[in-house]
């Protein structure tokens, strides 16, 4: 099979099986006033409408400020929208549930739990056998690189380690979606690009969903199928932009980073995002009034 048709085969079709889907989401929050009686409001987020296919990785970029991890909140049922509906396959998100995994950016492990214990806790609290849960946990132990520390305790880890462990938890419920809010943000250089790619093969290896909030321009072009670039506050979807690299492409190449046309779609996505980056500045520094 020549490498063009490998490529098609792992370049997925996203026309169809909307998986995910935002309508007319707004979020305000009441700000208590000191100088004045009367509160008044903020809004983070603007009429976001958006679309996440079945197995797509998407990717949310913005300035700082913008409500990313806001919007990932509303996804994921731990926040409400002031207005509007967020939808999986059809059924209104109220609340948290099981077909959504989330890993953020601290590694939110339990200090007193062993590797394999952190990574089957959700398992044990949903009275799986303890057989069946092993079973599960080693598979997911393996998938993210960490067999043979099932004993170990996070403080034994290393940082790149321990968000391994978060994301083989997050798998463990096999969940629809994987909501990530910077989840390698705190890590090396080094440790994010190995980690990068291990995500992309894990994503290739179960097919799962992803949205992905980063603030690295590079990591967005390098993980995604798309990119959502979010507005300055108050953050709304400015554009979106399907990344031209194919999956295969980015798991075989080492250089990739360097290819004309990685290059060319990072500089589009800076020209996007340095307008925006600008204007949450001057926001900012007249200190949140417009």
């Amino acid at each position: 099979m020549s490498e063009e048709a490998v490529e098609n085969i792992l370049q997925p079709d996203f026309s169809t099986d909307v998986k995910l889907r935002v309508d007319n989401i707004v979020k305000k929050f009441v700000i208590n006033s000191k100088q004045n009686s009367e509160n008044s409001t903020a809004t983070v987020l603007d009429n976001i409408n958006l679309e996440v296919k079945k197995g797509e990785f998407l990717v949310i970029v913005g300035p700082s400020g913008c409500g990313k991890t806001t919007l990932l909140d509303i996804f994921a049922g731990l926040s409400k929208p002031t207005e509007g509906t967020v939808s999986i396959d059809g059924k209104i998100v109220d609340g948290p549930d099981l077909n959504r995994g989330i890993v953020f950016q601290q590694y939110a492990l339990f200090p007193w739990l062993t590797t394999a214990e952190n990574v089957g806790f959700v398992l044990e609290n949903q009275n799986v056998k303890k057989r069946e849960r092993d079973k599960i946990v080693n598979k997911l132990l393996e998938l993210v690189g960490l067999s043979g520390f099932e004993d170990h305790y996070p403080y034994q880890l290393s940082g790149g380690m321990k968000q391994r462990a978060a994301i083989a938890r997050a798998l463990s419920f096999e969940p629809d979606i994987l909501l990530m809010d910077e989840p390698f943000g705190a890590l090396d250089s080094l440790t994010r690009e190995i980690l990068q790619r291990e995500l992309l093969r894990i994503r290739n290896e179960t097919d799962k969903t992803i949205i992905f909030i980063t603030h690295s321009i590079d990591e967005a072009v390098f993980l995604a199928d798309r990119v959502a670039i979010m507005t300055a506050k108050p953050g709304t979807i400015k554009k979106i932009i399907r990344i031209p690299l194919s999956r295969h492409s980015r798991l075989q190449n080492e250089d990739i980073r360097s290819s004309k046309e990685f290059v060319q779609v990072r500089q589009e996505l800076w020209n996007l995002i340095k307008e925006e980056v600008i204007k949450s500045q001057k926001f900012f520094k007249l200190g949140g009034s417009k």
